[in-house]
């Protein structure tokens, strides 16, 4: 099993089937040659127990498979598992981004409201210094112009 996830990697499985598939053409073929010589002489032992054996050591690399098999449906029912957890986790996140995205949002048009306020704010503070100049230059000299 590989340590960091607790999977085994797929080379594993990989070799495994490897393995399993040679021991089982070589079990299929030492089966293929003695059968026959079985078949017509079943009671003689030299054909019998090598038979025997073979068919056993066939009966073992078919548990094998099956154990293989079940291994390996486990191992993909867990990763399917823990992938279903890591999208929920994924989907959690996309949801709350969206709401932090929203806020940010919020945030940046209410700063440029506040930006567009002050710079409104300064133009009519500005205009209203412009005309209190003009006042103060037009009164003077309105009163200048009225008494000569």
């Amino acid at each position: 099993m590989n340590s960091s996830n607790g999977y085994r990697p797929p080379t594993y499985y990989e070799k495994s089937l490897k393995v399993l598939n040679q021991r089982y053409y070589v079990v299929l073929d030492n089966i293929s040659s003695l059968f026959p010589k079985n078949k017509l002489y079943p009671e003689f032992p030299g054909y019998a127990k090598p038979f025997t054996k073979e068919m056993s050591d066939l009966t073992k690399i078919q548990t094998d498979f099956i154990v293989f098999k079940t291994d390996l449906e486990a191992d993909v029912d867990h990763l399917d598992k823990d992938i279903r957890l890591v999208d929920g986790d994924i989907a959690r996140i996309e949801k709350e981004n969206k709401k932090l995205q929203a806020y940010l949002d919020f945030i940046t048009n209410s700063n440029d409201a506040s930006v567009g306020m002050l710079q409104d704010t300064k133009l009519l503070y500005n205009q209203q210094l412009a005309g209190n100049w003009l006042l103060a230059v037009a009164i003077p000299l309105a009163v200048g112009v009225k008494h000569l």
